[in-house]
């Protein structure tokens, strides 16, 4: 019914025909004509629209932009860092007066696999005291962590993880598996050896994961250990198959960093 709407009667609606495309944007065709649609109303329309309807519009962005990196289409990269950008100038990302944690997160891996240094170093400083008293350290000390392995400050990198307390689930997970990359990365073998054991028998232990999130942790952990293991034995046959498995999978914690790894060694 949508596409018989008569079109000229957003001509003196713009919100109508933002919802509009909203709807057609998650439909089979030319989709991505609706996306840069919203987006060119929004240059005109963003500082007059409802709060509540620029949250709605900006996560069907996201979540837009999120479809077509899943596919395979890198630029959307950059579309969703530019949109979390729009949301953090309109004060989007406010929930009870508060950043969301994971909002936080999310926003500086992302910005770091764009290599957005100088900006996500200045966001992660400027931003910690949006976050909620609760959480603010543990998650301000992680993305540091985070930051400084991207720079290759590896200690730096330890020195920030070792400072955080571990009373949040992902948290746990996450630092743990950034310990073992920073392990991988510095040699440091026997370290590596016994960490990566030790999440093996986390991973398994662990009953209050969900499925989703379970699967993207035990991906992580078999191919990393098959990596480590063909690093070793200096086996490229291994390592491009092991490199097509990964490219076929697409639940896989830090895929593109195994990835740029398994590169390096063949």
């Amino acid at each position: 019914m949508v596409s018989l709407i008569d079109k000229n009667i957003f001509k003196d609606n713009p919100v109508t025909e933002i919802y509009y495309c909203i709807i057609e944007l998650f439909n089979q065709g030319e989709e991505e004509k609706y996306y840069f649609r919203i987006k060119e109303i929004l240059k005109h329309l963003k500082d007059s629209l409802h709060f509540d309807d620029l949250c709605e519009i900006y996560i069907n962005l996201t979540n837009y932009c999120n479809r077509k990196i899943t596919s395979g289409i890198t630029m959307f990269k950059n579309e969703k860092f530019e949109l979390y950008k729009e949301e953090n100038e309109l004060k989007l990302y406010v929930v009870n007066g508060f950043m969301h944690p994971v909002y936080y997160k999310n926003l500086v891996i992302l910005a770091l696999s764009l290599d957005e240094y100088e900006w996500v170093k200045e966001f992660i400083v400027t931003y910690k005291n949006d976050l909620p008293d609760e959480s603010k350290n543990n998650i301000y000390m992680y993305c540091m962590a985070l930051y400084e392995f991207d720079m290759k400050q590896f200690e730096k990198s330890l020195e920030f993880l070792s400072k955080i307390k571990y009373d949040e689930l992902y948290l746990k997970y996450d630092s743990k598996i950034l310990q073992l990359m920073i392990y991988y990365e510095t040699g440091a073998e026997e370290s590596l050896i016994s960490s990566l054991e030790a999440y093996r028998h986390f991973l398994s232990n662990n009953k209050l994961l969900p499925e989703n999130k379970k699967e993207l942790y035990t991906n992580f952990y078999k191919f990393f250990n098959k990596l480590f293991i063909y690093r070793s034995k200096q086996n490229k046959f291994e390592l491009e198959r092991l490199k097509l498995s990964i490219n076929n999978d697409t639940k896989i914690y830090n895929k593109d960093w195994i990835i740029r790894k398994i590169d390096e060694l063949i």
